[in-house]
């Protein structure tokens, strides 16, 4: 410990953490659960052991929650993002103001239940005004899972953006090339009306030239 008022004399030997990491396979990381009520903490531990394999003992830390909750603060305003143990239990969340209830986490347990990869996407409700996509996508090597919550109309805005910058510009396209038929149909037409002309003015001018002669 590096605490100075560290009670050295204290027996951790029958602890969970103690235990469990003792009895588990080398490179097993224990993640305890969520402890304290204004300043809330979770346990995160690792086995110690010799060379050989052996078990010498645990090293653990306590996590703050607000650490991980400002981490995950970058995440767009109307989203949420959850960090779960692989059974469902939040660990931290955003927003804070976000409330957590049996219900919740019985909804994560259920879908990470569901999880056989390392992803798992669904929309939630099904169908709804207000569907939310929400993801869960495990993190390696850790029994960790993130769990990203986002409305379906921000989950689709970039491709309805998308769809009407397409359509924008089809509609300019489409309008840009109706003027320029209109404008060619317009040229076509005063260069017929100008070759009419010009062969009137021949006509006109080889009559000329006709009475012309025969005057002479």
């Amino acid at each position: 410990s590096t605490s100075a008022t560290a009670h050295t004399a204290v027996d951790y030997h029958e602890r969970l953490f103690f235990t469990t990491l003792q009895h588990a396979a080398p490179g097993t990381l224990y993640i305890g659960k969520p402890a304290g009520q204004d300043y809330r903490t979770f346990a995160l531990g690792r086995a110690i052991r010799w060379r050989d394999g052996a078990f010498a003992g645990v090293v653990l830390a306590r996590v703050a929650f607000e650490y991980l909750t400002d981490f995950y603060s970058t995440i767009s305003v109307d989203s949420s993002i959850r960090l779960l143990r692989t059974y469902g239990v939040v660990l931290a969340q955003y927003p804070r103001s976000a409330s957590t209830t049996g219900d919740d986490e019985a909804v994560s347990s259920a879908l990470a239940a569901k999880m056989r990869g390392s992803e798992l996407v669904q929309q939630d409700p099904q169908s709804s005004e207000n569907a939310q996509l929400r993801v869960l996508r495990r993190v390696q090597g850790y029994p960790l899972i993130v769990e990203l919550t986002q409305p379906m109309s921000n989950v689709l805005s970039p491709w309805r953006h998308q769809e009407v910058s397409s359509g924008a510009r089809t509609l300019t396209l489409a309008a840009l090339a109706g003027a320029l038929l209109v404008v060619l149909r317009s040229v076509l037409r005063r260069r017929d009306r100008l070759e009419e002309e010009r062969r009137r003015l021949e006509r006109g001018l080889r009559d000329s030239q006709k009475a012309e002669a025969v005057g002479f």
